[in-house]
């Protein structure tokens, strides 16, 4: 059997089609059987490491909303008064309200973060001035976003004397910056300002990229291997309608 000749069987073997002459020769029968066993044994190792990559046990799908969280039954932790606005949210959504613990430290947050099976509640203000030392350590948490209004009101009998002096003393807070100190101060950073949110931001987003965590399996990483097996599947069908046809045209002849 020439070079040539095994080639064409090799090829035939990757095709699935029959090939043109069974091989006599011990050499040629041993190297062909050798073949279709390694091709076997590639083509069921690439469908099980497929299979295995599209259905795997130990990714589950991220959550994106408080439904599917409290679904996860996960635990809550957070502070006593966010506990307390959310589950009255759940009670008037006629939602059952997951198990919860309270925290009363900011070593609680990284305990729970570490221990990977628990969900934080905290406002977005905790996230933004505080997430910075966490990204430092290394902690990275997969967040949502959940938007909930909360209004403050002070009342005060008309023509009240106390309106002007409590009115007075809260835009000198505000306009002498107390509330910006307090808020660095609480942040364990001197250099994080409050008009530097977006910095922030910024790292959440990175941190939260589905790349990182996930891998987004959709219909786009299937196109080439679709096109490869229609391709495939039609060279096939070509080289047997050949085959066919140079069969019929040496019998005729």
């Amino acid at each position: 059997m020439s070079m040539s000749y095994g080639f064409y069987n090799i090829w035939a073997v990757i095709v699935s089609v029959s090939v043109p002459k069974i091989p006599k020769g011990t050499l040629s029968r041993m190297l062909f059987c050798m073949w279709v066993c390694y091709s076997l044994v590639i083509s069921t190792v690439f469908q099980a490491f497929f299979t295995s990559f599209l259905i795997e046990p130990n990714v589950d799908k991220q959550i994106s909303n408080m439904i599917e969280l409290i679904s996860s039954g996960l635990s809550l932790v957070g502070k006593e008064e966010l506990i307390v606005i959310l589950s009255i949210q759940m009670e008037m959504s006629n939602l059952k309200m997951p198990n919860y613990l309270t925290r009363e430290s900011d070593s609680g947050i990284e305990y729970f973060l570490n221990a990977n099976d628990f969900a934080l509640f905290v406002n977005d203000l905790d996230m933004k001035v505080k997430f910075q030392k966490y990204y430092q350590k290394g902690l990275k948490p997969c967040s949502f976003t959940y938007f909930t209004r909360s209004m403050y009101m002070v009342n005060f009998l008309y023509n009240s004397p106390y309106y002007e002096r409590y009115s007075s003393k809260v835009m000198q807070h505000f306009e002498g910056g107390l509330v910006e100190k307090l808020i660095n101060i609480n942040s364990d950073t001197n250099f994080v300002p409050l008009n530097h949110f977006s910095h922030f931001e910024d790292k959440i987003k990175v941190s939260n990229d589905l790349k990182h965590d996930y891998f987004t399996f959709n219909l786009q990483h299937l196109r080439i291997a679709f096109l490869l097996h229609i391709s495939g599947c039609l060279l096939s069908f070509i080289l047997f309608l050949v085959e066919i046809l140079v069969c019929k045209i040496k019998f005729q002849a």
